[in-house]
């Protein structure tokens, strides 16, 4: 099971981090494109802006502050250019640090192709927080199998890990699939009903995480994100 695989890998932390501001789609739209492999392709290309970037660099902050890079087994990304992108500002080693992590892919991370009945709820939709596509008709069925598939595909990387420093798994990828596989996860871990009603309210913003931590049998949950700006 994924519990266990975690335990033999000693995993107890695993971080969700939405990548950050993105330049939009092209000027075709979804079904102008010949496959749905098309339309990936392109999708997967999309770079950050300015304003990413930058969010990215505030964010490194908490991500080092309050996870940092040496308790990382892993640092893991989809396939799409503005996720693997926010990782490396985030994730950037610098001079001195003496800290070495390997970057993985995780394909599923992007949902196109795999998931198109939540793909086509979330075209419909847009951002929203994963309560509101489990209220759809087949919304919670959908988003269930992906989190199971990605969960998966995450405890066959999990395997490849044991032996290798650190308690910390950090993923980057996209919106409310996050959440989706982070629920599994959650109850996995033996959440209790507080935690998951949290994550499935969570509207996970650009450059912000989710941080599940399991310790002695109960697991919590955290959103981290940088600090708003105060007032004067």
């Amino acid at each position: 099971t994924l519990g266990a695989k975690l335990a033999d890998a000693g995993i107890s932390r695993l971080l969700f981090v939405r990548h950050a501001n993105a330049a939009p789609p092209g000027s075709k739209a979804k079904g102008e494109y010949g496959t749905i492999h098309d339309w990936q392709a392109d999708d997967q290309k999309r770079p950050l802006t300015e304003k990413g970037q930058a969010q990215a660099a505030v964010a490194r902050g908490w991500f080092l502050k309050q996870i940092g890079l040496s308790t990382n087994k892993a640092l893991v990304t989809s396939g799409a250019r503005r996720a693997s992108e926010t990782l490396q500002i985030m994730g950037e080693e610098t001079r001195g640090e003496g800290t070495q992590v390997s970057m993985s892919l995780l394909i599923g991370l992007h949902p196109a192709g795999i998931a198109p009945r939540c793909e086509e709820l979330f075209d419909k939709h847009g951002y929203a927080p994963l309560a509101t596509f489990h209220a759809m008709e087949g919304g919670e069925a959908a988003f269930g199998e992906y989190g199971e598939t990605m969960a998966a595909g995450l405890g066959e990387m999990v395997e490849q890990l044991k032996g290798v420093p650190g308690n910390t798994l950090s993923l980057w990828g996209h919106a409310v699939f996050l959440n989706a596989l982070a629920l599994v996860v959650l109850k996995v871990w033996g959440g209790d009903q507080a935690a998951i009603d949290n994550l499935l309210s969570l509207d996970l913003g650009e450059a912000e995480g989710i941080l599940l931590e399991h310790q002695k049998g109960v697991c919590t949950l955290r959103h981290l994100r940088a600090a708003p700006p105060t007032s004067i």
